[in-house]
């Protein structure tokens, strides 16, 4: 799948930081300082892509790889809609693949007038 050694290379070569450095700007709030990344990654990538910045979801593709972030970004029940629009233009995936952008088109928000 990847290369411990040549990721960790690579990332100090470019950002100076490991890649739980990395993404821990994002995942400040959770509970756990200790996540697993390959455990819980559907958690990371999820948080990542909708709370991280560029090199963040650099970090993120060159850990797990293009096709499983596929895999989760259009499973995902709920991320935002700023989010669902960057993933469907950088992957060139048609909106309507994502679940959350249909579950979100079966249950409209109530309009507060």
């Amino acid at each position: 799948m990847y290369n411990e050694e040549l990721l960790q290379d690579d990332l100090a070569a470019n950002c100076g930081r490991s890649y739980q450095q990395c993404t821990m700007s994002v995942m400040d709030t959770i509970a756990d300082p200790d996540i697993d990344f390959d455990e819980k990654k559907r958690f990371v990538i999820e948080r990542v892509f909708d709370r991280g910045d560029l090199p963040d979801i650099t970090q993120l593709r060159r850990y797990y790889g293009d096709d499983v972030i596929i895999e989760i970004l259009t499973t995902a029940k709920y991320l935002f809609d700023e989010t669902v629009r960057f993933c469907a233009g950088f992957y060139d995936i048609p909106i309507e693949k994502f679940r959350c952008y249909i579950l979100k088109q079966l249950n409209p928000t109530p309009s507060l007038y």
